[in-house]
């Protein structure tokens, strides 16, 4: 597709085989209880990363959490 048209599918699977870039300035919106789920590769976060109140980041099995340079502060 070109231009300004805009993408609609009904309430089945949608599967896109190939990569998929997002333009600058734009966003991909999900509503709901969605829930985004990736393979097993890298995920990685180049923005600034906000968890809503009341939710957590759940690290499981021998995971360890590394930061960088910045302070990290932890409260209770």
């Amino acid at each position: 597709m070109q231009g300004a048209s805009t993408f609609t599918s009904g309430t089945g699977v949608v599967s896109l085989a190939g990569d998929v870039t997002i333009a600058t300035g734009k966003d991909i919106g999900m509503s709901g209880d969605s829930t985004l789920t990736t393979g097993t590769g890298a995920v990685a976060l180049n923005g600034d990363v906000t968890i809503a109140t009341g939710k957590n980041i759940l690290m499981q099995g021998a995971s360890t959490f590394t930061s960088g340079t910045g302070d990290v502060s932890l409260n209770e």
